[in-house]
């Protein structure tokens, strides 16, 4: 499910894709060929639908951000960057390499990708 790995999803197409289907529930095509037009499965037709007749247009816009928050905020983000960019000998350690002992002891469990971003 969802886009290849490194491929960002289009946030806007695909609120545009879900309210053109709006304009096709007022001229009661079935979810299949809805389904067909917008090469989207009927099941996700019919979650729009109901979603629509819920909340009206404003259900079917974009949700905003996609995966899961971040552990830290973003002052504790750039905190963090900043102290492992000083090295663990300027903080105290013995070895110039961070390890992941060191920092797991020092600094709350960050995923290695969390750290990766600058």
């Amino acid at each position: 499910m969802g886009n290849p790995r490194g491929v960002r999803r289009d946030f806007q197409a695909l609120e545009k894709r879900r309210l053109a289907a709006v304009k096709w529930f007022g001229e009661e095509l079935n979810n299949s060929e809805i389904g067909r037009r917008l090469k989207v499965c009927n099941q996700t037709v019919s979650r729009w639908r109901k979603q629509y007749l819920a909340g009206g247009k404003s259900a079917l816009q974009k949700a905003g951000r996609a995966g899961r928050k971040p552990l830290l905020n973003s002052d504790d983000q750039q905190r963090l960057v900043k102290l492992l960019k000083q090295g663990p000998e300027q903080l105290g350690y013995e070895t110039p390499l961070w390890t992941s002992g060191t920092r797991r002891r020092r600094y709350p469990p960050v995923e290695e990708a969390t750290l990766a971003r600058p």
